[in-house]
């Protein structure tokens, strides 16, 4: 795993990318494409049990936001957020990692 943190010293933005490699879409089962990108939405749908609206909107109130690319070998899992609520943003940020919400009704409607 590869953690890059950038600063724009230009702008009082701060990103934050998590690379994971040997992960994506070379692990999905066969008949099964499109399962790793399907768990990496969901996992950004809710977490720490806080539901889409409530995680969306704390992300939002802080200057925020996440998401994720994929490729065939590898993930990136990324934060960007107003520099002064680095913090706050970064606590989310893990918390969808380390612990994501999986609402059913969330879940069939991704499908």
């Amino acid at each position: 795993m590869r953690l890059i943190y950038r600063q724009d010293a230009a702008a009082p933005l701060t990103q934050v990318f998590v690379v994971v490699p040997r992960t994506g879409a070379c692990l999905d089962p066969a008949r099964r494409q499109g399962l790793s990108r399907f768990a990496l939405r969901l996992m950004f749908m809710g977490a720490g049990g806080m539901d889409h609206g409530t995680l969306s909107g704390r992300l939002e109130r802080l200057g925020a936001a996440t998401g994720f690319s994929m490729s065939n070998d590898h993930v990136t899992l990324r934060l960007t957020t107003l520099t002064e609520n680095l913090d706050a943003a970064l606590e989310l940020f893990l918390t969808s990692m380390q612990r994501p919400h999986f609402d059913a009704q969330e879940c069939a409607q991704l499908r």
